[in-house]
This record gives structure tokens, sequence and C-alpha cells, in this order.
């Protein structure tokens, strides 16, 4: 639903839904302002929950690290496809 709502009003609820889960959705259908907009929220809720507490944290950072450096290495590939096309 937060996917259709930015797309509607240019509205992201980051901060409402499963950030990640909206980042690979914004990244699978093209959407960059949205991967940017999750890409800056991400870091700082990881930060927020981490800093609270340490020790009963409920993020899997370890996942979330995953994920971005997969996005990060897909993105750079899609880079050198459009750097060997030109």
């Amino acid at each position: 639903m937060a996917f259709l709502e930015y797309l509607y009003s240019d509205h992201a609820p980051v901060e409402d839904v499963d950030s990640v889960g909206l980042l690979q959705l914004a990244d699978r259908y093209c959407v960059p302002r949205l991967v940017n907009l999750c890409e800056l929220y991400i870091p700082k809720e990881v930060d927020r929950s981490v800093s609270k507490n340490i020790e009963k944290s409920d993020i899997d950072v370890i996942g979330l690290l995953h994920i971005s450096q997969v996005h990060f290495t897909l993105f750079a590939l899609q880079l050198l496809d459009e750097i060997a096309i030109e």
C-alpha cells in the first residue's frame, strides 16, 4: 500500500511500513527517488533502535547489510552495463 501511496501522492510513508520491503519493491519497479528515501531512512532507524537498547535490538542488522550489499552490487552492475553500451 505504501508503494501505491507514493506513486499517487509523492508521499513516502517509510516510517510506517517495512522500509526494507519498500526499498526492494521500489528497486524492482525502478523508482529511484523512493529507493533513495528508503536508503536514507533505514540507517537512521537502525541507529535509533540500537541506541535505545543494543542488547534487545529487534533489527536484523546482518540481514539489512546483506540486502544493501546486494542492492549496491546490482546498481554497480547496471552502471557498468550502461558504460559498456556507450
